[in-house]
């Protein structure tokens, strides 16, 4: 399940699979706390197990671009099997070849690990990709800031109209 393989799958993280280290001081797993619809937290859950599944469930957010890119990108193998599978899914397809395509541009080597899936996505068809990346850590900049950087004539700003009055948004 994606809560076992937090931290464990290989990536840089390097914090054990957040259900291990429960199992290991005799917590709940995490998946008896999650449900398909919903979250189901054990009585017994002290605030430290609650910690560590807020953070862990946090992090599957976060990470879950990069888990599917890659699924897919993996997938790709099983040829006509793996579209089939992939376009029924709930999700966008849109979305999913999107994810496909940011995972496929950084191999798992480049990725930042302190910059969000987001970030990353802004700046995949760059020819400086990765000095794009290494800018926006160094300036923490927001995905908002880091895209006016890349593409300023796409900026746009908020003023008044002097026909109408009204506040519009335009080209900068």
């Amino acid at each position: 399940s994606p809560a076992d393989a937090l931290g464990g799958d290989g990536s840089r993280h390097s914090s054990p699979p957040i259900s291990e280290a429960m199992k290991e001081n005799g917590s709940p797993s995490i998946a008896e706390a999650l449900k398909p619809n919903g979250l189901e937290v054990p009585e017994e859950y002290r605030f430290d197990d609650w910690v560590k599944l807020f953070v862990m469930i946090e992090e599957m957010d976060t990470h879950s671009p990069w888990w599917l890119g890659d699924a897919i990108n993996e997938g790709e193998r099983f040829g006509d099997r793996c579209w089939q599978f992939i376009k029924a899914r709930r999700r966008k397809y849109e979305t999913l070849m999107n994810y496909r395509r940011v995972a496929a541009a950084w191999p798992r080597p480049l990725r930042s690990e302190v910059l969000p899936f987001s970030h990353h996505a802004v700046c995949y068809q760059q020819p400086d990709k990765e000095g794009w990346l290494r800018k926006a850590e160094e300036n923490q900049w927001s995905v908002s800031e880091m895209r006016a950087q890349i593409f300023p004539k796409a900026q746009k700003v908020r003023c008044t109209c002097p026909t109408c009055g009204k506040e519009h948004t335009v080209p900068k």
